[in-house]
């Protein structure tokens, strides 16, 4: 099984994006949709992805002496028609309301199994997005895009 790995120094002026929620159908503005904005410094993060069709194994590196807060939830959007549209997870999911810290020049890793967040999800390319807050209590998001590609067996 082919696997991919991509390694973001995440992007430094997304301003805004247009997503559609499936469900709704509405549009809505995720603003701003800033992956590296301090007061006084950027706030480095990396994202190291590696994605196939099971699951997604992420990494984050807190790239500054600070600490950064986040949660175990996330987004996965998929890239159709030139726009970016939310994946619905299943009904009724919920996620523990715990916030945990990402100490300076420090890693969190995580795996992500699809089959227990999402139906069935075709072959195309994604971006999973996650939440983070700097010491200021500041959000942002942070991006990474990335490809699933139909399991061959080789």
């Amino acid at each position: 099984m082919k696997k991919v790995l991509i390694l973001f120094s995440l992007l430094i002026g997304i301003s805004g994006c247009n997503v559609v929620d499936y469900l709704s159908g509405i549009d809505y503005e995720r603003s701003p949709v800033m992956t590296h904005q301090l007061v006084d410094s950027e706030v480095a993060v990396l994202m190291v992805l590696e994605a196939e069709m099971e699951g997604i194994e992420f990494s984050l590196y807190n790239e500054r002496a600070l600490p950064l807060a986040y949660n175990y939830q996330f987004s996965l959007e998929q890239f159709l028609n030139q726009r970016w549209y939310v994946v619905p997870q299943h009904p009724n999911l919920t996620y523990a309301p715990t916030m945990m810290t990402l100490e300076g020049f420090d890693w969190y890793r995580d795996r992500i199994v699809l089959e227990d967040f999402y139906t069935e999800l075709q072959p195309g390319h994604y971006r999973l997005v996650k939440e983070i807050e700097d010491d200021q209590q500041q959000s942002f998001y942070i991006v990474a895009e990335f490809d699933l590609a139909a399991s061959t067996e080789e």
